[in-house]
């Protein structure tokens, strides 16, 4: 399990990912990030949404308070590209 945390205006956020289950080459994995807009206009939920969807990754998402719950079927080169993705929320 990787864990990121970051120290943002509106609080603390604390970033992980693990495995939940294998299946064909892929596993799920999930990750929680911060549903509120920041400073560049955009929640990391939004732009998480939209890396997923602009490298074609299987997710589903629900809402867990102020944050946003994603589960990612993703194989290990692109659990390296989810990862460097959500490095860059790292002040």
């Amino acid at each position: 399990m990787k864990f990121y945390r970051q120290d943002t205006a509106v609080g603390l956020m604390v970033h992980g990912i693990y495995s939940k289950e294998n299946r064909m080459g892929r596993r799920w994995h999930n990750v929680e990030l911060s549903s509120k807009v920041q400073i560049n206009g955009h929640s990391d939920s939004d732009a998480f949404r939209k890396f997923l969807m602009d490298n074609n990754i299987k997710y589903e998402t629900s809402a867990a308070g102020d944050m946003i719950h994603f589960e990612v079927l993703i194989d290990n080169s692109e659990m390296e590209k989810c990862d460097t993705f959500l490095g860059t929320f790292i002040n």
